[in-house]
């Protein structure tokens, strides 16, 4: 299981930390900061 920061997603992704906070609250996903680190699983 890889952690990435969120700004770093958001940026490899070509949005914002904002709008990719968004969309993972939206899904279910606790994310409160860019710095936050989210876990990307590989299944």
């Amino acid at each position: 299981m890889a952690k990435i920061k969120i700004s770093e997603l958001a940026f490899e992704l070509g949005c914002e930390s904002k709008e990719l906070i968004a969309f993972l609250q939206e899904n279910g996903i606790e994310a409160k900061r860019s710095n936050s680190f989210y876990r990307r699983d590989r299944r």
